[in-house]
Parts: C-alpha cells; structure tokens; sequence
C-alpha cells in the first residue's frame, strides 16, 4: 500500500509541473497595454472606460507590455480535466482497498464411490460470496463421472443449483432454469449421462444428493461436521462490484460541474462588467 501510495503521488507531482509549465508556455505575453478584465488594446483612447467590456481601467486595471493574458476557457478546462484525472486515479487506486471487501470460496470433493455401481463418482463443488469469511454457499454443483462403455465413451455432466431458490439446471438440457430441485430431476440428469436410473440403489443415491443438496442451502459447508470433506479450497477478496462504477461516475459528475462553472464565471463576469459600465 506504502509503494502505490508514494507512485501515486510522484505521478501527480510530475504531472502537475508538466501541467503548469504547458500552461505557462501556453498563455500570450502581452505586445501593449490592455484592459485588466478583457484584454481589450488601450493604446490611445480617449477615457477610463473599456470600450469592448465597459470596465473601469482604475477598477479593472491595466496590463503592461510584456505581462501575460488572461488564461484561455480552453487551457482552463484542459486544467481541470487533468486535476480531475489525477485525483480520479488517486482515489480509484486507494478506495477499493479500504471498501468492506467480498469474500468468495470455492471448495470440492468427490463423494465415496456408489454402492449402485452404475457410475464412477461425483464430483462436488461449492461457492460462497459474502462480506464473512468463511462465507455460506451459494451456488452447488454436482458433476457426475460415467464410466463408459465400447459404445459410450465416459463422460462427466454437470448440475448447477442455485441455493437460495434451491432452482437447477444441467448440460445437455435447455440452458434456462429447469425448476425447484427434485428426486426426479436428479434421475433425470443421471439417465442424460446415460446412467440406468431402474438399477439397484441409483434412486437411494439420487435421494441421498437431494439430502446434500438441502444440508448445503441451510448454510452448511463441506468439511463441516456430518458433511464430506473438502479435498480443494480457494479463496479470494475483493471490493464490491459497484465501487469502480460508483467512484467513476461521481468524478464524471465533478468533472462536468466544474467545466460549467469555468464557464458560467466567465460569462456572469462580463455580464456584470456590462451592465455596470453601458
């Protein structure tokens, strides 16, 4: 955090001096007296008042030669927007890290091999998401290992079930939700994997994933106490998905406002100017 932090702020100082000496170079120096408000040439008038804005020059003042202009509305907008960036990056650098992070954890196990026989296993994996660690599924997915034939090569098909709604669905069906999880849909994903769901204890086994199932959506865990154990685990932390988009957003919204009030000042000004001095 320290070395983003001291990168960050190197890359502002190095941009602001870039930022002013461009602006610098960027302003006109003055050929002759002009007026302190518009920049209006003064050289030979007959009075005190400006003739293009109606600004008193005792009020207003007057440039000498070899003094620099007014700052152009474009290079003062060129200005803000880089101010913009650079305080944009710093922010989007440093306030995800300090957001209330989201944990997610993946685990997996194969279940004992089945009594049924008719297939070689099932792999199980599970995925939470939350601002707790450890944090309870939300996702489970069943994927069922075939073992293959001379005519059927082995194959594996997956069932995804969606935890809170307890809804599934499965590859080689339609990719929309199939419905509430039952017995029957889990024989259904077997007899797709071309499992025989009449042979013997294939329904008990079916019913015992329904059991799993429901253990997982009451916040259960694998390597919990009465559940399979977790072979593999990962887990991770990042800030919530809306904070880059949030922080975006505010920036663009600063970054317009200010872009307005360069402009508006200006303008009020030299209304001012004009209505004081016809």
């Amino acid at each position: 955090m320290t070395a983003i932090l001291l990168l960050v702020l190197l890359l502002a100082i190095l941009a602001g001096a870039a930022l002013g000496t461009i602006l610098m170079r960027h302003r006109q120096r003055l050929e002759g007296p002009v007026c302190g408000r518009c920049g209006y040439r003064v050289t030979g008038l007959p009075g005190w008042i400006c003739p293009e804005c109606g600004s008193d020059f005792r009020e207003v003042g007057i440039r000498a030669p070899g003094m620099y202009g007014p700052m152009p509305l474009l290079w003062k907008g060129i200005g803000w927007t880089l101010i913009i960036v650079l305080v944009a990056v710093s922010t989007l650098t440093i306030a995800p890290r300090q957001m209330p992070q989201v944990y997610t954890e993946t685990r997996s196990t194969n279940l004992p091999k089945p009594s049924s026989k008719a297939y070689k296993g099932v792999d199980v994996e599970t995925f939470g998401c939350g601002y707790r660690q450890p944090t309870a599924p939300e996702k489970l997915s069943f994927r069922l290992n075939t073992l293959g034939s001379a005519s059927q090569p082995a194959n594996s098909i997956a069932m995804q079930i969606s935890l809170p709604d307890f809804t599934c669905k499965h590859e080689g069906r339609n990719e929309a939700t199939l419905g509430e999880l039952t017995p029957q849909r889990i024989l259904d994903w077997m007899a797709d994997s071309g499992i025989d769901i009449q042979g013997p204890h294939v329904r008990t086994e079916a019913d015992e994933l329904l059991r799993l199932a429901n253990q997982f959506r009451k916040g259960r865990n694998l390597g919990d106490a009465g559940m399979p154990p977790t072979r593999a685990m990962s887990a991770g932390a990042h800030p919530p998905a809306w904070t880059v988009p949030t922080l975006i957003a505010v920036w663009l919204v600063v970054w317009a406002v200010g872009l307005w009030y360069i402009r508006h000042t200006r303008q009020k000004s030299t209304a001012q100017d004009r209505s004081q001095n016809p």
